[in-house]
């Protein structure tokens, strides 16, 4: 028995062009994973110059 791989279609913009490229489920996974870890770290930044700011200290220490 074999198994149908779920595809996903991506779409990219760069440089004014866009294009569409069909993924595999693993493939789409991975991305999710790299922007949401890319979101956490900055809000974690912001977070962290909020809390700096709010104790008058500056971001660049």
């Amino acid at each position: 028995m074999t198994t149908k791989k779920e595809r996903y279609v991506m779409k990219h913009e760069e440089g004014g062009r866009e294009w569409s490229s069909i993924i595999t489920r693993e493939a789409y996974l991975e991305h999710c994973l790299e922007v949401i870890s890319q979101d956490l770290i900055m809000l974690e930044i912001d977070i962290e110059d909020s809390y700096k700011s709010k104790k008058g200290e500056s971001s660049d220490e």
